[in-house]
């Protein structure tokens, strides 16, 4: 077993600086997720947003695939109608006690809601939820619609081989314009907007409470680039894991989580000016597969470009061996290229130190597993055709260090 980071661990460290430094590879990094629920919450926010007493009583009604976020509020206060329009910061600190701004409307919290839509895909909308009645607008958001995320394409099996998973057919989960207002009277609820799809989207962490590489890194950047692409939302957000990877963020409505980020790697992402090959060292994963899936994936990713996104994961299976430290992953697949799927073999390549931030290496809490593709065989099923892709290696093995 290889361990990172031995030899200089009296130093204090920037946990994201030394981690570039080692050069880890991200990839399996992303968490696993579904749906992501972002909540309008000025910073700066506490270590864990669970302890922000607004949403407090949000955190145990989440669903199984949930991730609560806070977001900075992008613009002016968000009211009922008739005072909507208002424009400065200090409008909405004006009347907080009462919950109204100072044209007298009653202001609300900006929620979006991305759901998972397919495999490479989620589906995002915007919401006006009263702020008097915030929990039980936010939960009502989730329980509408609830869909089985991709419970139905994944099979995790820890102990040898059951059958492939399928998931059912694209449109679980909340559709753009589904209405947050449930659970009042139809006059009150007529106050306020209806919901809208949401826009592309890019989450920067920017948490300092949780970590100084985002507080400092992630601000930064939001701050550099939050003006840079029309038509797509920029917004500084709350811990996004594995900060060692800082600045770390996410893209939406892909679902594709990201580290190691600058201005001209986002424009890369952005515009699609590089390819998935070319941003390799920063790429932590899709968050539709778990973390070995998510090693196989990249492959996919690589070999067929950016139209892997027209592509749809139709089934996934990780068996994981006794030892914790090697894995097979199974991915079956359709799309404009046809069906196929692919057999990969992945393994834990060393343990590396998580460093926490400005302290002394030997300080670290817990390390994290390097993982690496070993092999993948990818195979057509019989009877289909299709373009091929950008690097089409069909019916054979590709074996890695």
């Amino acid at each position: 077993m290889i361990n990172a980071g031995t030899a200089s661990s009296a130093l204090s460290v920037r946990c994201a600086e030394w981690t570039w430094e080692q050069g880890v590879d991200p990839i399996g990094s992303a968490l696993e997720c579904d749906t992501f629920l972002l909540v309008e919450t000025p910073p700066p926010w506490p270590r864990d947003v669970g302890d922000i007493p607004a949403l407090a009583d949000v955190v145990p009604g989440l669903p199984r695939g949930a991730r609560l976020l806070a977001v900075a509020p992008a613009d002016g206060p968000a009211t009922a109608a008739g005072s909507r329009a208002a424009t400065t910061a200090e409008a909405d600190r004006g009347e907080a006690g009462n919950g109204t701004d100072r044209g007298g409307g009653r202001r609300g919290v900006r929620v979006t809601l991305w759901r998972r839509r397919n495999s490479n895909g989620l589906q995002g909308s915007d919401h006006i939820v009263p702020r008097e009645r915030l929990t039980e607008g936010i939960l009502g958001l989730l329980d509408r619609d609830r869909g089985p995320g991709l419970d139905a394409v994944r099979n995790h099996d820890r102990n040898g081989g059951r059958g492939l998973g399928v998931r059912p057919g694209p449109g679980h989960g909340a559709e753009p314009g589904a209405d947050p207002r449930l659970g009042r009277g139809r006059d009150d609820a007529d106050e306020w907007p209806p919901a809208r799809p949401a826009p592309a989207e890019i989450l920067l962490c920017g948490h300092g409470r949780r970590d100084r590489c985002c507080g400092r890194a992630g601000a930064r950047l939001h701050l550099e680039v939050r003006s840079s692409w029309p038509g797509v939302r920029v917004r500084r957000c709350s811990h996004t894991g594995g900060h060692r990877f800082a600045p770390t963020g996410f893209t939406f409505p892909d679902g594709r989580a990201w580290g190691f980020l600058d201005a001209p790697a986002l424009d890369g992402i952005v515009r699609r000016a590089n390819t998935p090959a070319e941003l390799r060292g920063r790429y932590r994963g899709s968050t539709a597969l778990d973390q070995w899936g998510q090693v196989a994936e990249r492959e996919l990713f690589e070999r067929f470009g950016w139209g892997w996104l027209d592509h749809e994961l139709t089934a996934s299976r990780t068996e994981v061996a006794a030892s914790g430290r090697l894995a097979t992953v199974e991915l079956a697949w359709q799309g404009p290229t046809g069906a196929a799927t692919a057999t990969a073999s992945v393994a834990v390549v060393r343990n590396v130190p998580v460093p926490l931030c400005g302290e002394a290496l030997d300080h670290a809490e817990k390390t994290s597993p390097e993982l690496s593709l070993r092999s993948i065989e990818i195979r057509r099923t019989r009877g289909t055709q299709g373009p091929r892709m950008e690097n089409d290696a069909t019916a054979t093995a590709v074996s890695r260090p």
